[in-house]
């Protein structure tokens, strides 16, 4: 911004900030501060002794599972309870309550593949079949 005429006539000009370096006080304790807290991390890391970090890490990360996932299976009972509960639903029912849809969707996909199992039964195979062409029926 340009000085004003009354400004320049008299001879006073605006004064430009300080520089950082005339604030020493600040950064000198900026840097005490940095010290102390990088001094204290360190202090906590090596209280605890390194089995119990990696102890912990390996209680956090899931395993990798070694052979084939062993998939749900459902009994004759919970096949046709859950056949049921499918047919019973209604389109409309479907779209006012949201919960139907956040309890099916994850359960069609465990539906699906214990459907085309071999090692599923027969019986229980098409009730689970009758149970995802109810779901499809509806959109799910």
């Amino acid at each position: 911004m340009a000085p004003s005429s009354g400004e320049r006539r008299s001879g006073q000009r605006r004064q430009l900030p300080r520089s950082r370096w005339q604030q020493w006080p600040s950064l000198l304790a900026s840097a005490v501060l940095g010290v102390v807290v990088a001094v204290l991390l360190q202090s906590i890391a090596a209280d605890a002794p390194p089995q119990a970090w990696a102890a912990g890490l390996v209680a956090r990360v899931p395993q990798p599972s070694v052979g084939p996932q062993q998939l749900p299976r459902f009994t004759a009972a919970e096949a046709a309870a859950l056949r049921d509960e499918a047919e019973a639903l209604t389109p409309v029912a479907v779209v006012l309550d949201e919960r139907a849809g956040l309890r099916w969707r994850p359960l069609l996909g465990e539906l699906t593949a214990a459907a085309v199992d071999p090692a599923t039964p027969e019986s229980v195979r098409s009730d689970l079949h009758a149970t995802c062409a109810a779901l499809e029926r509806l959109g799910l």
